[in-house]
Protein backbone atom coordinates (compact mmCIF):
# COMPACT_ATOMS: atom_id res chain seq x y z
CA UNK A 1 0.00 0.00 0.00
CA UNK A 2 1.09 3.65 -0.51
CA UNK A 3 0.16 6.76 1.53
CA UNK A 4 0.34 10.11 0.90
CA UNK A 5 0.35 12.27 4.10
CA UNK A 6 -0.64 16.03 4.06
CA UNK A 7 -2.47 18.79 6.28
CA UNK A 8 -5.48 19.30 4.23
CA UNK A 9 -7.10 18.38 1.36
CA UNK A 10 -8.97 21.57 -0.05
CA UNK A 11 -11.51 22.16 -3.06
CA UNK A 12 -9.65 25.33 -4.63
CA UNK A 13 -5.96 24.58 -3.98
CA UNK A 14 -2.38 26.08 -5.69
CA UNK A 15 0.67 24.21 -6.20
CA UNK A 16 1.45 21.78 -3.81
CA UNK A 17 -1.80 20.00 -3.46
CA UNK A 18 -2.11 20.12 -6.91
CA UNK A 19 1.29 18.40 -7.54
CA UNK A 20 0.38 16.03 -4.58
CA UNK A 21 -2.98 15.01 -6.55
CA UNK A 22 -0.90 14.70 -9.72
CA UNK A 23 1.57 12.73 -8.93
CA UNK A 24 -1.35 10.28 -7.13
CA UNK A 25 -3.00 10.55 -10.34
CA UNK A 26 -0.20 9.30 -12.52
CA UNK A 27 1.55 6.96 -10.21
CA UNK A 28 -2.03 5.16 -10.05
CA UNK A 29 -2.47 4.92 -13.92
CA UNK A 30 0.61 2.96 -14.04
CA UNK A 31 -1.11 -0.72 -13.72
CA UNK A 32 -0.94 -2.22 -9.65
CA UNK A 33 -0.13 1.74 -7.78
CA UNK A 34 -2.88 2.22 -5.62
CA UNK A 35 -2.86 5.03 -2.91
CA UNK A 36 -4.46 6.78 0.14
CA UNK A 37 -4.55 9.95 0.53
CA UNK A 38 -4.87 11.01 4.53
CA UNK A 39 -5.50 14.29 5.50
CA UNK A 40 -5.31 15.68 9.28
CA UNK A 41 -7.04 18.93 9.78
CA UNK A 42 -10.56 19.06 10.13
CA UNK A 43 -13.64 19.14 7.49
CA UNK A 44 -17.02 18.35 8.21
CA UNK A 45 -17.67 17.84 4.30
CA UNK A 46 -14.44 15.91 3.12
CA UNK A 47 -16.77 13.86 1.13
CA UNK A 48 -17.85 16.30 -0.61
CA UNK A 49 -14.30 17.48 -1.74
CA UNK A 50 -13.42 13.70 -2.33
CA UNK A 51 -16.18 13.59 -5.11
CA UNK A 52 -14.47 16.29 -6.40
CA UNK A 53 -11.56 15.25 -6.75
CA UNK A 54 -12.81 12.19 -8.62
CA UNK A 55 -15.31 13.97 -10.83
CA UNK A 56 -13.08 16.73 -12.23
CA UNK A 57 -10.14 13.93 -12.68
CA UNK A 58 -7.86 15.42 -10.84
CA UNK A 59 -7.77 11.53 -9.51
CA UNK A 60 -8.23 8.16 -10.41
CA UNK A 61 -11.82 6.34 -8.51
CA UNK A 62 -10.38 3.74 -6.55
CA UNK A 63 -8.18 6.19 -4.59
CA UNK A 64 -9.00 6.09 -0.89
CA UNK A 65 -9.17 8.80 1.42
CA UNK A 66 -9.13 9.23 4.91
CA UNK A 67 -9.37 11.94 7.66
CA UNK A 68 -8.04 11.08 10.86
CA UNK A 69 -11.17 12.48 12.49
CA UNK A 70 -13.78 10.84 10.06
CA UNK A 71 -11.42 7.54 11.08
CA UNK A 72 -11.61 8.31 14.63
CA UNK A 73 -15.54 9.18 14.60
CA UNK A 74 -16.21 5.79 13.17
CA UNK A 75 -18.58 4.09 10.71
CA UNK A 76 -22.13 4.01 12.47
CA UNK A 77 -25.84 2.34 11.60
CA UNK A 78 -26.85 4.39 8.39
CA UNK A 79 -29.03 7.10 10.04
CA UNK A 80 -31.53 9.97 8.20
CA UNK A 81 -30.68 12.97 7.37
CA UNK A 82 -31.93 15.59 9.99
CA UNK A 83 -33.43 18.50 9.04
CA UNK A 84 -32.24 22.36 10.16
CA UNK A 85 -34.98 24.55 9.75
CA UNK A 86 -34.18 28.19 8.81
CA UNK A 87 -37.13 29.33 11.07
CA UNK A 88 -36.62 28.86 15.09
CA UNK A 89 -39.52 30.02 17.36
CA UNK A 90 -39.16 32.72 19.55
CA UNK A 91 -36.64 34.33 16.93
CA UNK A 92 -36.54 36.98 14.64
CA UNK A 93 -34.85 36.21 11.77
CA UNK A 94 -32.94 38.26 9.31
CA UNK A 95 -31.12 37.07 5.48
CA UNK A 96 -27.88 38.28 5.58
CA UNK A 97 -27.59 38.99 1.79
CA UNK A 98 -28.70 37.92 -1.70
CA UNK A 99 -25.25 35.76 -2.19
CA UNK A 100 -25.20 34.12 0.81
CA UNK A 101 -27.24 31.33 2.55
CA UNK A 102 -26.87 32.55 5.75
CA UNK A 103 -29.39 34.35 9.09
CA UNK A 104 -28.82 36.20 11.71
CA UNK A 105 -31.32 35.63 14.98
CA UNK A 106 -32.60 38.40 17.30
CA UNK A 107 -34.27 37.49 20.49
CA UNK A 108 -36.46 40.74 22.02
CA UNK A 109 -34.04 42.74 20.22
CA UNK A 110 -30.65 41.16 21.00
CA UNK A 111 -28.21 39.51 17.88
CA UNK A 112 -27.53 36.21 19.27
CA UNK A 113 -27.11 33.51 16.95
CA UNK A 114 -25.90 33.08 12.99
CA UNK A 115 -26.50 29.93 10.88
CA UNK A 116 -24.86 29.18 7.60
CA UNK A 117 -26.27 26.85 5.02
CA UNK A 118 -24.71 25.38 1.72
CA UNK A 119 -25.83 26.97 -1.50
CA UNK A 120 -26.67 23.39 -2.71
CA UNK A 121 -28.95 20.98 -0.83
CA UNK A 122 -29.45 24.00 1.61
CA UNK A 123 -27.72 21.79 4.83
CA UNK A 124 -27.01 23.49 8.06
CA UNK A 125 -22.81 24.16 7.80
CA UNK A 126 -22.54 25.62 11.33
CA UNK A 127 -24.44 27.84 14.42
CA UNK A 128 -22.53 30.61 15.90
CA UNK A 129 -23.50 31.71 19.17
CA UNK A 130 -22.73 35.23 19.87
CA UNK A 131 -22.43 36.85 23.14
CA UNK A 132 -24.96 40.21 23.56
CA UNK A 133 -22.21 41.89 25.44
CA UNK A 134 -19.91 42.09 22.36
CA UNK A 135 -21.36 40.58 19.48
CA UNK A 136 -18.59 38.38 19.08
CA UNK A 137 -19.20 34.77 18.70
CA UNK A 138 -18.68 32.48 21.62
CA UNK A 139 -18.90 29.23 20.49
CA UNK A 140 -19.75 27.77 16.88
CA UNK A 141 -21.32 23.96 16.24
CA UNK A 142 -20.35 22.63 12.95
CA UNK A 143 -22.46 20.01 10.88
CA UNK A 144 -21.73 17.11 8.59
CA UNK A 145 -23.69 16.82 6.00
CA UNK A 146 -26.23 14.89 6.98
CA UNK A 147 -26.79 17.20 9.95
CA UNK A 148 -25.30 15.57 12.87
CA UNK A 149 -23.30 17.75 15.49
CA UNK A 150 -19.66 17.08 14.55
CA UNK A 151 -17.36 20.00 16.42
CA UNK A 152 -18.18 22.39 19.00
CA UNK A 153 -15.90 25.07 19.24
CA UNK A 154 -15.36 27.32 22.85
CA UNK A 155 -13.56 30.84 22.38
CA UNK A 156 -12.00 33.08 25.11
CA UNK A 157 -15.25 35.80 26.21
CA UNK A 158 -14.78 38.53 24.14
CA UNK A 159 -12.05 37.09 21.24
CA UNK A 160 -11.76 34.23 18.55
CA UNK A 161 -9.37 32.57 20.82
CA UNK A 162 -10.57 28.98 21.23
CA UNK A 163 -10.25 27.05 24.33
CA UNK A 164 -11.50 23.82 23.29
CA UNK A 165 -13.03 22.21 20.18
CA UNK A 166 -15.01 19.11 21.39
CA UNK A 167 -15.56 16.10 18.34
CA UNK A 168 -18.90 14.14 18.31
CA UNK A 169 -19.70 10.80 16.65
CA UNK A 170 -23.06 10.94 14.99
CA UNK A 171 -24.28 9.43 18.21
CA UNK A 172 -23.97 12.31 20.08
CA UNK A 173 -21.12 11.04 22.44
CA UNK A 174 -17.41 12.77 22.47
CA UNK A 175 -14.82 11.37 20.91
CA UNK A 176 -11.81 14.62 20.70
CA UNK A 177 -11.47 17.00 22.89
CA UNK A 178 -8.73 19.29 21.54
CA UNK A 179 -7.25 22.11 24.00
CA UNK A 180 -6.25 25.04 23.07
CA UNK A 181 -3.84 27.81 24.96
CA UNK A 182 -6.44 30.78 24.82
CA UNK A 183 -4.14 32.77 22.98
CA UNK A 184 -4.47 34.78 19.39
CA UNK A 185 -2.15 31.78 17.99
CA UNK A 186 -4.38 29.47 18.78
CA UNK A 187 -2.22 26.60 19.37
CA UNK A 188 -3.22 23.21 20.39
CA UNK A 189 -1.83 22.40 23.93
CA UNK A 190 -3.31 18.94 24.46
CA UNK A 191 -5.77 16.23 22.63
CA UNK A 192 -7.69 13.94 24.62
CA UNK A 193 -9.26 10.73 22.60
CA UNK A 194 -12.56 9.14 24.42
CA UNK A 195 -12.86 5.37 23.25
CA UNK A 196 -15.63 3.93 24.71
CA UNK A 197 -15.39 4.10 28.27
CA UNK A 198 -11.27 4.75 28.29
CA UNK A 199 -9.81 8.19 27.25
CA UNK A 200 -6.17 8.68 26.23
CA UNK A 201 -4.37 11.92 26.81
CA UNK A 202 -1.86 13.31 24.40
CA UNK A 203 0.78 15.87 25.22
CA UNK A 204 0.76 17.49 22.00
CA UNK A 205 -0.36 17.56 18.58
CA UNK A 206 1.96 15.73 17.09
CA UNK A 207 2.12 12.82 19.72
CA UNK A 208 -1.97 12.42 18.61
CA UNK A 209 -1.68 12.24 14.96
CA UNK A 210 1.47 9.72 15.31
CA UNK A 211 -1.25 7.98 17.32
CA UNK A 212 -3.74 7.98 13.98
CA UNK A 213 -0.79 7.37 11.45
CA UNK A 214 -0.35 3.97 13.69
CA UNK A 215 -3.73 3.37 13.94
CA UNK A 216 -4.61 3.92 10.05
CA UNK A 217 -1.13 3.10 8.11
CA UNK A 218 -0.34 -0.78 7.10
CA UNK A 219 2.75 -2.64 7.61
CA UNK A 220 4.87 -2.78 4.63
CA UNK A 221 3.98 0.48 2.75
CA UNK A 222 5.38 3.99 1.21
CA UNK A 223 4.32 7.17 2.90
CA UNK A 224 4.68 9.98 1.08
CA UNK A 225 4.44 13.08 3.21
CA UNK A 226 4.41 16.36 2.01
CA UNK A 227 3.78 18.62 5.01
CA UNK A 228 6.96 19.56 7.47
CA UNK A 229 4.13 19.84 10.33
CA UNK A 230 3.83 16.44 9.49
CA UNK A 231 7.58 15.05 9.53
CA UNK A 232 8.21 14.42 13.37
CA UNK A 233 4.83 12.35 13.67
CA UNK A 234 5.43 10.05 10.67
CA UNK A 235 8.77 9.60 11.67
CA UNK A 236 8.46 8.89 15.11
CA UNK A 237 5.12 6.61 14.50
CA UNK A 238 6.14 2.83 14.79
CA UNK A 239 5.21 1.56 11.46
CA UNK A 240 6.45 -2.02 11.11
CA UNK A 241 8.60 -2.10 7.23
CA UNK A 242 7.58 1.12 6.30
CA UNK A 243 9.45 3.23 4.05
CA UNK A 244 9.02 6.39 4.83
CA UNK A 245 9.73 9.60 2.03
CA UNK A 246 9.52 13.33 2.86
CA UNK A 247 8.74 15.59 -0.21
CA UNK A 248 10.32 19.32 -0.15
CA UNK A 249 7.54 21.51 -1.88
CA UNK A 250 9.10 24.38 -0.97
CA UNK A 251 12.50 26.01 -0.11
CA UNK A 252 13.91 24.89 3.41
CA UNK A 253 16.29 28.08 4.33
CA UNK A 254 15.66 31.89 4.93
CA UNK A 255 16.06 34.16 1.90
CA UNK A 256 19.56 34.26 0.37
CA UNK A 257 20.36 32.39 3.76
CA UNK A 258 21.08 28.41 2.61
CA UNK A 259 22.92 27.71 6.07
CA UNK A 260 20.00 29.23 7.87
CA UNK A 261 16.59 27.00 7.82
CA UNK A 262 13.12 28.30 8.30
CA UNK A 263 11.73 26.67 11.42
CA UNK A 264 9.69 23.88 9.69
CA UNK A 265 12.56 22.26 8.45
CA UNK A 266 14.72 21.75 11.47
CA UNK A 267 13.09 18.63 12.08
CA UNK A 268 13.60 17.29 9.04
CA UNK A 269 17.25 18.36 9.46
CA UNK A 270 18.14 17.26 12.66
CA UNK A 271 16.48 14.02 12.05
CA UNK A 272 17.61 13.60 7.89
CA UNK A 273 19.70 10.63 8.63
CA UNK A 274 17.00 8.70 9.96
CA UNK A 275 15.04 9.29 6.32
CA UNK A 276 14.22 6.51 4.20
CA UNK A 277 14.12 9.08 1.28
CA UNK A 278 14.04 12.81 1.42
CA UNK A 279 13.03 13.81 -2.42
CA UNK A 280 13.72 17.34 -3.59
CA UNK A 281 12.73 18.90 -6.34
CA UNK A 282 15.78 20.56 -8.52
CA UNK A 283 19.87 19.83 -8.50
CA UNK A 284 20.48 23.50 -6.69
CA UNK A 285 18.26 22.61 -3.81
CA UNK A 286 19.41 19.20 -3.26
CA UNK A 287 23.02 19.73 -3.33
CA UNK A 288 22.22 22.92 -0.70
CA UNK A 289 20.76 20.76 1.60
CA UNK A 290 23.21 17.89 1.19
CA UNK A 291 25.97 20.77 2.39
CA UNK A 292 23.76 21.87 5.56
CA UNK A 293 22.93 18.37 6.43
CA UNK A 294 25.60 16.50 5.65
CA UNK A 295 23.81 13.31 4.50
CA UNK A 296 24.22 12.25 1.02
CA UNK A 297 23.19 8.80 1.03
CA UNK A 298 19.20 8.94 1.43
CA UNK A 299 18.35 12.53 -1.34
CA UNK A 300 16.75 12.23 -4.98
CA UNK A 301 15.85 15.09 -7.08
CA UNK A 302 12.72 14.23 -8.88
CA UNK A 303 10.86 17.44 -10.49
CA UNK A 304 7.23 18.11 -11.17
CA UNK A 305 6.06 17.18 -14.52
CA UNK A 306 4.10 18.34 -17.10
CA UNK A 307 2.81 16.98 -20.61
CA UNK A 308 4.56 18.60 -23.07
CA UNK A 309 2.76 18.43 -25.72
CA UNK A 310 -0.29 21.28 -26.40
CA UNK A 311 -2.26 22.26 -28.91
CA UNK A 312 -2.33 25.54 -30.06
CA UNK A 313 -5.59 27.18 -29.52
CA UNK A 314 -4.42 30.89 -29.41
CA UNK A 315 -2.72 33.72 -31.63
CA UNK A 316 0.14 35.28 -29.57
CA UNK A 317 -0.60 38.57 -28.91
CA UNK A 318 3.27 40.38 -28.73
CA UNK A 319 2.06 43.17 -26.76
CA UNK A 320 0.25 41.13 -23.96
CA UNK A 321 2.43 40.26 -20.58
CA UNK A 322 0.82 37.86 -18.32
CA UNK A 323 1.76 36.89 -14.20
CA UNK A 324 0.11 33.74 -12.72
CA UNK A 325 -0.16 33.02 -8.99
CA UNK A 326 -1.03 33.73 -5.62
CA UNK A 327 -1.62 37.87 -4.66
CA UNK A 328 0.58 37.25 -1.34
CA UNK A 329 3.91 38.66 -0.48
CA UNK A 330 6.06 35.71 -1.70
CA UNK A 331 5.24 36.35 -4.99
CA UNK A 332 6.05 39.93 -5.01
CA UNK A 333 3.13 40.71 -7.80
CA UNK A 334 3.88 44.70 -6.74
CA UNK A 335 7.64 44.22 -8.46
CA UNK A 336 6.54 42.77 -11.93
CA UNK A 337 3.67 45.84 -11.86
CA UNK A 338 6.64 48.26 -11.03
CA UNK A 339 9.19 46.94 -14.14
CA UNK A 340 5.49 46.90 -16.17
CA UNK A 341 5.39 50.49 -15.52
CA UNK A 342 8.63 51.58 -16.41
CA UNK A 343 8.20 49.40 -19.82
CA UNK A 344 5.36 50.94 -20.31
CA UNK A 345 6.23 54.61 -20.42
CA UNK A 346 9.02 53.16 -23.36
CA UNK A 347 5.94 51.40 -25.22
CA UNK A 348 2.67 52.42 -25.34
CA UNK A 349 1.12 49.25 -26.47
CA UNK A 350 2.25 46.87 -24.32
CA UNK A 351 -0.34 45.55 -21.24
CA UNK A 352 -0.04 43.18 -18.34
CA UNK A 353 -2.58 40.49 -17.10
CA UNK A 354 -2.49 39.32 -13.35
CA UNK A 355 -4.03 36.04 -12.57
CA UNK A 356 -4.57 35.03 -9.30
CA UNK A 357 -6.62 35.64 -5.99
CA UNK A 358 -5.07 36.36 -2.34
CA UNK A 359 -5.30 39.12 0.33
CA UNK A 360 -3.47 41.48 -1.57
CA UNK A 361 -5.75 42.15 -4.16
CA UNK A 362 -7.09 45.47 -2.95
CA UNK A 363 -3.70 46.54 -2.17
CA UNK A 364 -2.41 45.68 -5.40
CA UNK A 365 -5.48 47.34 -7.34
CA UNK A 366 -4.49 50.63 -5.28
CA UNK A 367 -0.75 50.18 -6.37
CA UNK A 368 -1.77 49.72 -10.05
CA UNK A 369 -3.50 53.32 -9.35
CA UNK A 370 -0.47 54.86 -8.04
CA UNK A 371 1.32 53.79 -11.58
CA UNK A 372 -1.29 55.41 -13.28
CA UNK A 373 -1.80 51.85 -14.99
CA UNK A 374 -5.61 51.50 -14.34
CA UNK A 375 -6.45 50.53 -18.39
CA UNK A 376 -2.80 48.63 -18.39
CA UNK A 377 -2.58 46.11 -15.91
CA UNK A 378 -6.07 44.48 -15.63
CA UNK A 379 -7.04 41.95 -12.79
CA UNK A 380 -8.23 38.25 -13.76
CA UNK A 381 -8.99 36.51 -11.06
CA UNK A 382 -7.86 33.11 -10.96
CA UNK A 383 -8.22 30.78 -13.77
CA UNK A 384 -9.19 27.40 -14.75
CA UNK A 385 -7.01 27.32 -18.51
CA UNK A 386 -3.94 28.46 -18.06
CA UNK A 387 -2.52 26.73 -21.29
CA UNK A 388 -4.89 29.50 -22.90
CA UNK A 389 -3.20 32.29 -21.22
CA UNK A 390 0.33 31.40 -21.84
CA UNK A 391 -0.85 30.79 -25.56
CA UNK A 392 -2.23 34.21 -26.05
CA UNK A 393 0.89 36.05 -24.49
CA UNK A 394 4.53 36.86 -25.44
CA UNK A 395 5.70 36.59 -22.29
CA UNK A 396 5.08 35.94 -18.62
CA UNK A 397 6.93 37.39 -15.33
CA UNK A 398 8.13 35.47 -12.56
CA UNK A 399 9.06 37.39 -9.66
CA UNK A 400 8.82 35.66 -6.29
CA UNK A 401 11.18 35.99 -3.57
CA UNK A 402 11.68 32.10 -3.44
CA UNK A 403 10.14 28.68 -4.38
CA UNK A 404 11.11 24.84 -4.21
CA UNK A 405 10.12 24.62 -7.57
CA UNK A 406 7.75 26.88 -9.53
CA UNK A 407 5.73 25.02 -11.72
CA UNK A 408 4.18 27.97 -12.74
CA UNK A 409 7.42 28.32 -14.74
CA UNK A 410 7.03 24.80 -16.66
CA UNK A 411 3.40 25.97 -17.36
CA UNK A 412 4.53 28.68 -19.29
CA UNK A 413 7.48 27.48 -21.21
CA UNK A 414 5.55 24.15 -22.19
CA UNK A 415 2.96 26.59 -23.91
CA UNK A 416 6.15 28.40 -25.65
CA UNK A 417 5.02 31.27 -23.96
CA UNK A 418 8.75 32.49 -22.74
CA UNK A 419 9.33 33.67 -18.57
CA UNK A 420 11.14 36.53 -17.80
CA UNK A 421 11.98 35.39 -14.00
CA UNK A 422 14.11 36.71 -11.20
CA UNK A 423 16.81 33.98 -10.70
CA UNK A 424 16.12 33.24 -7.85
CA UNK A 425 16.04 29.88 -5.17
CA UNK A 426 14.73 27.33 -6.45
CA UNK A 427 13.83 26.54 -10.22
CA UNK A 428 14.03 29.15 -12.72
CA UNK A 429 17.60 28.77 -13.87
CA UNK A 430 17.19 24.54 -14.31
CA UNK A 431 13.95 25.46 -16.42
CA UNK A 432 14.99 28.93 -18.82
CA UNK A 433 18.09 29.29 -21.09
CA UNK A 434 18.81 32.78 -20.68
CA UNK A 435 17.72 34.48 -24.07
CA UNK A 436 16.61 31.80 -25.49
CA UNK A 437 13.42 30.47 -23.96
CA UNK A 438 13.30 33.46 -21.42
CA UNK A 439 15.52 35.78 -19.39
CA UNK A 440 16.96 35.54 -15.80
CA UNK A 441 16.79 38.67 -13.76
CA UNK A 442 18.64 39.72 -10.86
CA UNK A 443 16.42 39.37 -7.77
CA UNK A 444 14.58 42.74 -6.79
CA UNK A 445 16.05 44.15 -9.93
CA UNK A 446 13.16 46.00 -11.58
CA UNK A 447 14.92 48.09 -13.71
CA UNK A 448 16.80 45.24 -15.53
CA UNK A 449 13.28 43.09 -15.92
CA UNK A 450 11.70 46.54 -17.43
CA UNK A 451 14.52 46.66 -20.11
CA UNK A 452 14.04 42.46 -20.87
CA UNK A 453 9.94 43.54 -20.91
CA UNK A 454 10.61 45.55 -24.10
CA UNK A 455 13.04 43.70 -25.50
CA UNK A 456 10.86 40.38 -25.48
CA UNK A 457 8.28 42.51 -27.31
CA UNK A 458 9.91 41.68 -31.02
CA UNK A 459 12.44 38.62 -30.12
CA UNK A 460 11.97 35.65 -31.50
CA UNK A 461 12.26 33.26 -29.00
CA UNK A 462 13.09 29.62 -28.84
CA UNK A 463 11.10 27.48 -26.01
CA UNK A 464 11.88 24.52 -25.52
CA UNK A 465 11.26 22.13 -21.97
CA UNK A 466 14.02 19.19 -21.18
CA UNK A 467 12.70 15.81 -21.21
CA UNK A 468 13.22 15.50 -17.95
CA UNK A 469 10.03 17.22 -17.42
CA UNK A 470 7.92 14.92 -18.38
CA UNK A 471 5.24 12.22 -16.81
CA UNK A 472 7.69 9.36 -18.59
CA UNK A 473 10.78 10.42 -16.75
CA UNK A 474 8.44 11.64 -13.72
CA UNK A 475 6.80 8.16 -13.12
CA UNK A 476 10.15 5.83 -14.04
CA UNK A 477 11.60 7.71 -10.74
CA UNK A 478 8.71 7.46 -8.49
CA UNK A 479 8.27 3.54 -9.47
CA UNK A 480 11.72 3.39 -8.70
CA UNK A 481 11.68 4.85 -5.30
CA UNK A 482 8.39 3.15 -4.40
CA UNK A 483 8.86 -0.31 -5.59
CA UNK A 484 12.39 -0.59 -6.58
CA UNK A 485 11.56 -4.44 -8.76
CA UNK A 486 8.86 -3.39 -10.24
CA UNK A 487 8.64 -2.99 -13.98
CA UNK A 488 9.09 1.51 -13.60
CA UNK A 489 7.16 2.32 -16.71
CA UNK A 490 4.14 -0.06 -18.22
CA UNK A 491 3.33 -0.39 -21.63
CA UNK A 492 -0.75 0.68 -20.43
CA UNK A 493 1.25 4.47 -19.31
CA UNK A 494 3.24 4.57 -22.71
CA UNK A 495 -0.12 4.35 -24.65
CA UNK A 496 -1.47 6.89 -22.49
CA UNK A 497 1.04 9.71 -23.47
CA UNK A 498 1.58 7.93 -26.72
CA UNK A 499 5.51 6.92 -26.20
CA UNK A 500 7.00 4.35 -28.40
Amino acid sequence: MNYVVTSTLPPTFGGRTKALLNRTRLLMENEDFDFTLISTNFKSNYQEIYDLYVNKHYVPQNVRFMNIYDFLRGNEEPKPTQKHPVEEEGYEVQKVSKKKNAYRYFKDGIYVMYKSYTHTGGQLNYIDYISPNSSVRIMRKDYDLKGYLYREIHYVPNSLNKTQEIMYTQSGSPFINRIYDGTDKNNIKHVVYFDGENSQFFKDESEFIKFCFEKMIESNSNVICDVRKLDQPLNEADIHNCQKIYLQHSTFHELNKPEKLRGSFKYLKEHAKEADRIVLLTEEQRKNWESVTGVTDNTVTIPHSISLTREPTETRDKNKFVIMGRLDGNKRINHAMKAFSLAAKKNKDIYLEVYGEGDLLDELKSFRDELSLHKRVVFKGRTDNPDQVFQSAQASLFTSKYEGFGLVVLESLVNGCPVISYDIKYGPNEMIEHDKSGFLVEPKNVEEMSEYILKAVDKKFDVQVDRKYSHESFVKQWAKLLQPNKKPFSQKLKALFNYS
